[in-house]
């Protein structure tokens, strides 16, 4: 078979060798989910999306209940069904689109027999070697790496299609064991912790992510806070992502129960809403996660950008942070509550796909999901303007991510900040109920927003701040956004 009849053939016949090690490369970092959301009905570019999330989730049951590579599943799934089976050269305009450059070099070379696609010749998508690291250790060597590169102009109008959630929350047949405290620091083993349950998520070397971030330089930096900063980085198999470095010595906090948190959670829950946690380091001098990098940074840094999101992007935004917000509720037996819910914990991926991050301050509730399943705590933890006042309290439930995903609502319609100390009502709650015409603050930059539409997530607002025992659930929240364009 000549060079040029290589790429027509049908995924669904190639060799199981092959089969193999692009599925081997697809499963890091959920890459087959990347490629899932690009794939078109009918094989043709320009055409809707072949798949939803709904259809990935089934994928994600069939692979634990059959103990398969999710890729594997998809891949399946897609060579077999349909009229229009996809041939190899399909599948790798689908890759390219998907800007997943390491198995696109695979199909590229290995199955095609071709050069490799065109990467930039510098920033995260080009090929780096990476210092050796110890024999132990020699399993993150690389050889590629996938880029995201700088996030285009938008779009007069991005809309995310998210389906209707299923009609009973999914729920995990096993709780998670949350990790032991962290041992004792000493001068010889400042941070390492007692090994958590991680699951999935990957051991690095504290070395790989200083090497990864030019020695976490300033000029990496993506953003931070109280706790540290974020670094744009590239890592062996798991491509680009964003290290968050705590500070070693953090008076504000307590970064080892922060960094056990979000290990700990993320290893247990996998969700499209979520932000994905791809590694950890627990051997250098400051605790550091990586996660996922998420081309167009957070839903706070989009809001005050120049070119502003659209409004039917910013309703699929919405929905789905209410549905990563509810499988943290609702996936265990017992919720858990985010405590933290806002614009600037919003990440915003090549889709415009909400992932909830940022799980340094979940707590475990009670034992279901209702307004009365609490825990008391002495410690006030949070973002101000987004807290309800029964934080100030220490009174922790479910109904406080309720309250905050109010204030998200409110930024969304209005495209003001939640705290800006130059206006007369500081936070964005008072601003607006000290207007006399609310309708009047939605943010037109946004476009044509239906009236209908600025209506109901009033509506669903007002809902969201009233006192803790009249307030929503977060199922009454997702139906409610599910109405928006009925």
């Amino acid at each position: 078979m000549t060079k040029d009849n290589l790429g027509d053939i049908e995924i669904r016949k190639l060799p199981a060798g092959s089969l193999f090690k692009l599925c081997s490369i697809l499963d890091c970092g959920d890459d087959w989910k990347q490629l899932m959301s690009v794939i078109p009905v009918a094989c043709k570019e320009g055409n809707p999306p072949k798949y939803t999330v709904e259809h990935m989730k089934l994928i994600e049951t069939a692979g634990m209940c059959q103990k398969r590579p999710y890729s594997e599943i998809l891949l399946e799934e897609w060579g077999t069904s349909g009229k229009c089976r996809p041939t190899v050269s399909v599948l790798l305009q689908c890759l390219l689109k998907a800007e997943l450059y390491r198995a696109a070099d695979f199909v590229a070379v290995q199955l095609l027999k071709g050069p490799p696609p065109r990467r930039p010749e510098s920033g995260p998508a080009a090929a780096v070697v990476y210092p050796e690291e110890p024999a132990s250790r020699k399993d993150l060597t690389v050889a590629s790496v996938d880029n995201i590169p700088s996030a285009p102009p938008l779009p007069s109008d991005i809309v995310t299609v998210t389906p209707p959630p299923p009609s009973t929350p999914p729920h995990l047949s096993v709780t998670p064991q949350f990790p032991s405290p962290p041992r004792a620091a000493t001068p010889q083993n400042p941070t390492v912790l007692v090994e958590p349950d991680t699951g999935d998520v990957e051991r690095v070397s504290y070395s790989i992510l200083e090497s990864a971030t030019e020695n976490f330089t300033e000029s990496r930096i993506l953003g931070g806070g109280a706790y540290g900063s974020v670094y744009q980085a590239c890592l062996p198999r798991l491509g680009a992502v964003a290290v968050k470095r705590f500070h070693p010595n953090d008076v504000l906090g307590n970064p080892q129960q922060q960094f056990c948190n979000e290990v700990q959670v993320l290893a247990q829950l996998s969700h499209p809403n979520l932000l994905p946690l791809l590694a950890y380091s627990d051997d250098g001098p400051a605790l550091c996660l990586a996660y996922k990098y998420m081309r167009h940074g957070s839903l706070l840094d989009q809001l005050a950008s120049q070119v502003s999101l659209a409004w039917r992007t910013r309703v699929e935004i919405a929905k789905g942070t209410a549905r990563g917000i509810c499988h943290l509720h609702l996936a265990l037996q017992k919720p858990l509550v985010h405590r933290d819910v806002k614009s600037a914990n919003i990440l915003l991926d090549n889709n415009f796909t909400a992932k909830l991050g940022d799980f340094g301050l979940v707590k475990l509730g009670g034992s279901g999901s209702n307004s009365r399943s609490v825990i008391m705590t002495t410690t006030v933890i949070g973002t101000s303007a987004y807290m309800a006042p029964e934080a100030h309290r220490g009174d922790v439930s479910v109904k406080m991510d309720i309250f905050s995903f109010g204030v998200v609502l409110l930024e969304l319609l209005t495209g003001l900040p939640p705290y800006d100390g130059t206006r007369e009502g500081h936070d964005l709650i008072t601003h607006v109920e000290d207007s006399d015409d609310r309708e009047a603050m939605v943010d037109d930059k946004a476009g044509n927003w239906p009236p209908e539409v600025v209506t109901k997530m009033f509506e669903l607002v007002d809902l969201c701040l009233l006192e803790k025992r009249k307030r929503p659930n977060i199922l009454q929240v997702i139906e409610k956004l599910d109405s928006l364009l009925a």
